[in-house]
């Protein structure tokens, strides 16, 4: 019973969001057909096995039974049916399997977006089963959830619930109700504060020629020690002292 549910499921999907997938289309026919395919084999497994306990109970009708025992005289016609039985069963199994393992893959295969975003194409998935806005509340709608309006003029509407869509059919200003999203933002509801970051100055450095002087010099001069300097200044100090005096 789970699986026959299961595979319902699947065709639902399938015909639900048989325009959402631009990317993998393909994975509606995976559902549509895996999921019809699924759905017969199972209900044909449930009424076999319900078969056999009305069997076993008596339950069954007498033509039935009759037609039962004449096969069971018939030891080839029996072999026969239970083969053919056996190799349909067999056939919508691996036909399941293989399907299963396909549609794993091109599930599998655009799952994770691309790393480079176009601006063109921003978002490389499906669009219409992860994410949608409310037009008149603002607030994220999930999939499963939320009312789709097409207007007279062919325009699309995505509403929240009943109350998006009424209030909007009013013509309520959505900056004027107080549970909207676009009110919270106008009187700057529950916005965290962020902090301004400083500009950091960056000294830029620049190499200039000296007329006169070698590169080789410009580069012992660079890589002379504190100490070395720190002589030199005092010995030039102690020079223009004696000199002045």
């Amino acid at each position: 019973m789970f699986f026959f549910c299961s595979n319902i499921i699947f065709i639902h999907s399938g015909c639900k969001y048989s325009n959402d997938c631009p990317i993998q289309p393909l994975l509606i026919i995976y559902h549509l057909i895996g999921g019809g395919v699924g759905s017969l084999f199972w209900l044909w497994l449930m009424l076999r096995a319900l078969r056999r306990r009305r069997q076993e109970s008596g339950l069954e009708d007498d033509d039935d039974t009759d037609y039962d025992a004449h096969l069971e005289d018939s030891s080839s016609g029996q072999r026969l049916k239970d083969n053919g039985i056996w190799f349909m069963e067999l056939l919508a199994f691996i036909f399941l399997l293989v399907s299963f393992s396909m549609g794993n893959y091109w599930t599998w295969s655009i799952f994770w977006p691309a790393r480079d975003m176009t601006e063109t194409q921003p978002i490389d998935w499906c669009n219409h089963s992860l994410l949608e806005i409310c037009n008149y509340s603002g607030y994220k709608i999930y999939p499963g959830h939320g009312k789709r309006v097409v207007k007279v003029d062919g325009k699309v509407h995505i509403y929240l619930n009943s109350k998006c869509q009424r209030s909007a059919d009013m013509r309520r200003n959505p900056r004027r109700v107080t549970w909207t999203v676009y009110y919270r933002r106008k009187h700057k509801k529950g916005a965290s504060e962020q902090e301004v970051k400083k500009r950091t100055r960056r000294n830029i450095k620049f190499q200039r020629a000296i007329t006169g002087v070698t590169w080789n010099e410009i580069l012992a001069k660079r890589n002379q020690q504190p100490e070395f300097r720190k002589a030199q200044r005092q010995d030039a100090n102690k020079y223009a002292s004696i000199n002045l005096f």
